[in-house]
């Protein structure tokens, strides 16, 4: 469903157009306006939509708390893949949690990688933090290193950016990532990524809880999906609206 709906976003937007031109055929019921009006778009001009492409992201949070429902998320993350792929559209998939310190980013797949590499996304597992800011600065940076006009990142989370480290022997305890401190600092990071052109999507995959925060990092373009049978209508919403805004 998904993906026949982006096919049809496409076609419509390589379809041409009329718009109002100083050249092209001249259109007698605007003759009136010479003399009368500043107007002089008296002609119409067929015209070619902007067939600009699309690159996009898929961000899927690992950490620990999306354990009980790690079959969903995967699911999730392999429908709008296997989607982006039927449609044509340059993709890449990454999972991110935080471990010891560090943020570790698992790519599923990366961009021109073949329809049939998506299945690696079946090897999604949650385990240990997540650093969510970090992932959304990493990932969208080399986003915007992509020669496509129209960059969308998509994020599945569940709205709660948690990293209490655990200190290895003999290293440096990172600060603790949690709370108030964790909210604002994911939501700087996609104000950031939006103010660089990038459209930033949350797909929300937690407990009705945790909503409220949600909202705050991402504001009005969230979607939280109660129902994976509703997963592909909601999605291909939030993308076809992007898609033909561009």
């Amino acid at each position: 469903m998904l993906a026949e709906s982006l096919k049809r976003a496409f076609i419509i937007r390589k379809d041409d157009f009329v718009s109002r031109s100083d050249a092209g055929q001249l259109v007698p019921e605007r003759l009136w306006k010479i003399g009368r009006t500043d107007d002089d778009k008296l002609f119409n001009r067929k015209k070619r939509s902007d067939d600009s492409e699309f690159v996009i992201d898929v961000l899927i949070d690992s950490s620990g708390s999306q354990a009980d429902r790690q079959a969903q998320v995967a699911a999730q993350g392999y429908i709008i893949s296997e989607a982006l792929s039927q449609a044509g559209i340059p993709h890449r998939v990454t999972g991110y949690c935080a471990f010891w310190g560090y943020t570790v980013l698992q790519r599923f797949r990366d961009y021109e990688d073949p329809r049939e590499t998506n299945e690696r996304i079946f090897q999604f597992r949650a385990y240990a933090n997540n650093r969510d800011g970090l992932a959304l600065k990493t990932v969208g940076s080399s986003l915007m290193e992509r020669p496509e006009k129209n960059k969308i990142l998509i994020v599945l989370s569940d709205g709660k950016p948690c990293d209490m480290s655990i200190q290895r022997p003999g290293t440096r305890q990172p600060k603790i990532y949690d709370g108030e401190k964790a909210v604002k600092d994911t939501a700087y990071e996609v104000r950031r990524a939006r103010n660089q052109g990038i459209f930033v999507i949350g797909i929300f995959v937690g407990n009705e809880e945790e909503l409220s925060v949600e909202k705050r990092i991402y504001g009005k373009d969230f979607a939280y999906i109660r129902n994976i049978s509703n997963f592909s209508r909601i999605v291909g919403t939030f993308l076809r609206r992007q898609i033909d805004m561009e």
